[in-house]
């Protein structure tokens, strides 16, 4: 394993009863490097994903996410990750500004400087307007674009996103686009499972393919990718 690896895994499985969702993963992604993760429903993408955000445990296998064992350090894990999965996990009864003021104390445990990081956040999902609405009121566009809000706020090195496409609005997907393209000039590490191809391999430096748990092809040139 090379140590200025951004995650290293080596021998990942994960098993729901008796099957394996993943078995004996081996990876290792580069500080900065953007990979897009392809494959079917039900072959692993989501749960790796979790595991990486220390949502699950793997059943074996080593992981290193800068240089910390996720077996040993997942507090240090989390502060450097940032994950938008499925579940929106908002507080649908909370207005905008209520919701991502939390968020911010639960991250940093501190509110200095909460009010700036929360008004760009806001700004640059172009949800400033709508900082007092409840949240159960927002269409499902808006609700998608206020869990980047919540991933800006983070600021995390590390940033997994499970299909960030659906629900998105146009809006959401031109920022998005807009917010990858920053990410990747500053230097951040993005996993991103998706059906979305075109829309991911635009952003994309490695491909690869899992089926059946298991990593089956790998495209280093993403203009290779053929389907």
């Amino acid at each position: 394993m090379s140590a200025s690896a951004a995650v290293h895994l080596q021998g990942v499985g994960r098993r729901f009863g008796r099957r394996w969702i993943l078995s004996s993963l081996d990876l290792t992604v580069q500080p900065g490097e953007t990979l897009a993760i392809f494959g079917n429903n039900g072959t692993g993408k989501t749960t790796l994903l979790q595991i990486l955000a220390t949502l699950l445990s793997p059943t074996r296998g080593d992981i290193t996410i800068f240089g910390h064992s996720l077996a040993r350090e997942k507090n240090s894990i989390r502060r450097l990750t940032g994950y938008i999965g499925h579940a929106k996990q908002l507080y649908n009864h909370f207005t905008v500004d209520e919701y991502l003021e939390l968020v911010f104390r639960l991250r940093h445990k501190t509110t200095e400087k909460m009010r700036t990081r929360v008004d760009q956040s806001l700004d640059t999902m172009g949800l400033t307007a709508h900082r007092q609405a409840i949240i159960e009121t927002l269409s499902e566009g808006m609700k998608k674009r206020l869990t980047f809000c919540r991933l800006l706020l983070c600021d995390p090195r590390l940033i997994l996103l499970d299909e960030p496409h659906p629900t998105l609005d146009a809006q959401g997907k031109m920022i998005f686009d807009r917010l990858m393209r920053e990410w990747k000039q500053n230097g951040k590490t993005i996993f991103i499972a998706s059906h979305e191809h075109d829309q991911t391999l635009a952003h994309a430096d490695r491909v690869v393919i899992i089926n059946e748990g298991k990593f089956t092809h790998e495209v280093r040139d993403r203009n290779k990718y053929v389907e």
